[in-house]
């Protein structure tokens, strides 16, 4: 199990997002990303967010948004939003999707629009390796412990113990990769029928190459319509924009002023 302490959290952010750009690269020009202004928003309070998370957020020590998060919360927590986020490593994707996320949770909840049902997670947070299924839930339990929401990290092989205390339990968030997340609807200990928030964490790997076929796999078996679809990638290569249109529709794409450019620290804000 991975434990970590809010006075930790800067690092995993640091850890997050690392693996390497191995396609050429597109030209970010014709990808058309839309035009917003995030002069206005200052501080966590000025995206109306759950003010929950934002106590969350200050018992982190994380004191206000930075460039991505300014930019992309507003277009995520839209109601059916499809967003393509492209920012460089360490920028802060990781907060940028699992704020709006929750925040939509909980609004689900308060209007009365879902009843939890066993085993049935309402999103899912997809990425390629076990490795970074730990540090992404390590996030979103952190701010669940202020927000009050259910997560689970589902990752290998596990025992019969774990397997039903997991086909009983009524997650509000998983974390998992592609793989892992099919055959757990083929072993019975998940259903997908609740997943209305879906997000594809390193999409330049998930939706190209050897994992697309995963995703694909997955996409067949998960509702049609959701509430929430984000990609998340570290850089834009050809193969990615090319696979975004088979998964993503009529994304609008959110890219930062350092997309492309090297990165001099690795830090969250």
């Amino acid at each position: 199990m991975v434990t970590i302490r809010p006075g930790q959290a800067r690092q995993v952010f640091r850890d997050l997002e690392t693996l390497p750009a191995r396609f050429r690269l597109a030209d970010l020009r014709s990808l058309k990303p839309p035009r917003l202004s995030s002069s206005k928003i200052v501080g966590w309070s000025d995206l109306r967010l759950d003010s929950r998370l934002v106590k969350g957020l200050e018992e982190m020590n994380i004191d206000s948004p930075n460039e991505v998060q300014r930019l992309a919360i507003p277009e995520i927590v839209r109601h059916s939003s499809r967003v393509l986020l492209s920012a460089e490593t360490g920028s802060g994707k990781t907060l940028a999707y699992l704020l709006p996320v929750m925040h939509k949770l909980k609004l689900e909840e308060a209007g009365g629009d879902v009843v939890p049902k066993r085993a049935s997670p309402r999103a899912a947070i997809i990425v390629p390796t076990a490795e970074l299924v730990h540090q992404v839930h390590a996030v979103a339990k952190l701010l669940s412990h202020s927000i009050k929401l259910r997560t689970l990290r589902l990752t290998g092989v596990m025992d019969r113990i774990e397997m039903s205390r997991i086909h009983e339990s009524f997650p509000d968030l998983v974390v998992t990769t592609p793989s892992r997340f099919e055959r757990s609807f083929a072993e019975g200990l998940l259903a997908p029928r609740l997943v209305r928030h879906l997000v594809i964490d390193e999409a330049d790997t998930l939706m190209t190459g050897e994992f697309r076929r995963d995703l694909e796999r997955l996409y067949r078996l998960l509702p049609e319509e959701f509430n929430t679809a984000v990609a998340t990638s570290a850089t834009i290569t050809v193969a990615l924009k090319n696979a975004v249109s088979d998964f993503l529709p009529d994304v609008k794409v959110i890219v930062t002023r350092g997309l492309h450019r090297p990165v001099k620290s690795l830090s969250q804000s």
